[in-house]
């Protein structure tokens, strides 16, 4: 288990940094033909698509609510057009969402089992987010549509009274995608 959240927090790691590397850094104005009323509008079109009336998630973002120690979420509301997922903290301790795409033949139970087994090279981290008790965390948005395949949610954060890991106690959930 350890190997895997090692692996996880890494590839989460080393995605950010790519994330914040890939930016645009050139000065080329090659949009000097767009006027500023065009990009107000252009703005506030993506603002609207991303979340919807008072803050509520678009139905490209399917909520997940950490409790403790599982994740709850109609599993039904995930499509392959799902974009991320929001994240609300009911439970009484941080919880955090982690979520990757998994092999099909990945034995996820047998893995959390074993410390010592080594996690799936074709894992492919997603994204994060955590929130304190009673808290939302920050979306977890994709870049694009989920596709079809395999995926788990994991929560890594440590157990306030034993110290262990939440996907130790349990706070684990696979889901599907057609």
């Amino acid at each position: 288990m350890r190997s895997i959240s090692l692996l996880i927090g890494g590839i989460l790691i080393l995605g950010s940094a790519a994330f914040v590397a890939c930016g645009d850094d050139d000065d080329d104005d090659d949009d000097d033909d767009v006027t500023e009323e065009e990009t107000t509008e252009e703005e506030a079109t993506e603002s609207e698509s991303e979340v919807g009336e008072a803050g509520t998630p678009t139905a490209d973002l399917v909520a997940v609510e950490g409790v403790d120690f599982a994740f709850n979420f109609d599993e039904g509301a995930i499509s392959a057009d799902t974009t991320g997922f929001s994240f609300t903290n009911a439970g009484e301790q941080l919880h955090e969402l982690v979520v990757g795409r998994i092999p099909e033949d990945f034995d996820i139970d047998a893995a959390l089992e074993d410390p010592d087994a080594p996690p799936p090279a074709e894992f492919e981290a997603l994204g994060s987010t955590a929130a304190e008790a009673g808290e939302e965390g920050a979306p977890v948005e994709f870049g694009g549509p989920l596709g079809p395949g395999r995926y788990v949610m994991l929560c890594f954060a440590p157990d306030e009274e034993t110290g262990e890991p939440h996907v130790s106690l349990g706070m684990t959930a696979e889901f599907t995608v057609e």
